[in-house]
């Protein structure tokens, strides 16, 4: 196998709860947390093994010998610190998958660690602390190839917005209790709708929200879009082609 060399990796890491409960200074909630009341009860090992999870990948990347940059996710400057990098691992669940997938331009590969298992789902996560030595193994050695997924842009009056998206866009109205009023178009098919929103999913997120709504679940390779619209306006008559299905092409 022909190796995949790895310069540089920006470690892309999220904030714990307790971090940031610790960052607004709530007292009342920091003792909490110390005495594991219901509802904080598992904020303190979930912190313990996020911490442990950074700092498997750290000595990993620093074994194998490659400059590493940590940055937390809530930075602006996520673009600047990730551009350089060869290798991007998120250190977190699926939101520090999908704050990272927002700011990547180009086709940087993106290694999501689940660092807290205990409390996070990690859909778009291959590993855990435990596994990730291995798995960078793999990478560098060409045994594990990264994963294309496709990506929505959204368009807002003609200027395309800055954040591209790996789950889903709900168009809706500013306030959720509101009747949303738009217009899809499928080729020669245009219709004005009356719901409240309409969900448009990549093939990796068809399997959150839009499923949760009864929508199409694509398949996480497929390269189509889908999408569903939400409780729609029961005095509306509308053809199922632009309220629900898949889409290979841009929609407006």
């Amino acid at each position: 196998m022909a190796q995949t060399p790895i310069r540089r990796a920006c470690v892309v890491v999220k904030e714990t709860y307790l971090e940031l409960v610790q960052a607004q200074g709530d007292q009342r909630q920091l003792r909490e947390i110390e005495l594991r009341k219901p509802g904080v009860e598992s904020v303190l090992e979930s912190h313990k093994q996020h911490c442990f999870a950074l700092d498997a990948v750290v000595n990993a990347l620093s074994d194998a010998g490659i400059e590493i940059d940590v940055v937390k996710r809530s930075k602006d400057y996520l673009v600047e610190r990730m551009a350089p990098a060869d290798l991007i691992v998120t250190v977190g669940g699926d939101g520090t998958v999908l704050r990272a997938s927002h700011y990547i331009l180009g086709s940087t590969p993106v290694v999501g660690v689940n660092s807290a298992p205990i409390t996070s789902f990690g859909h778009y996560c291959i590993c855990d602390a435990q596994g990730f030595a291995d798995t960078l193994a793999a990478i560098r050695e060409g045994y594990l190839k990264p994963s294309p997924l496709l990506r929505l842009r959204a368009v807002l009056n003609g200027e395309p917005l800055p954040e591209l998206v790996l789950n889903e866009i709900l168009i809706t109205h500013q306030h959720p209790a509101g009747t949303s009023r738009y217009q899809v178009t499928r080729g020669a098919l245009s219709e004005q709708q009356r719901s409240s929103g309409m969900i448009i999913a990549t093939p990796a997120g068809s399997t959150g929200f839009l499923r949760s709504e009864g929508g199409t679940i694509l398949p996480i390779d497929d390269r189509r879009f889908a999408f569903q619209e939400r409780a729609p306006f029961c005095g509306s008559t509308r053809s199922t082609d632009s309220s629900r299905g898949s889409w290979s092409r841009a929609m407006s």
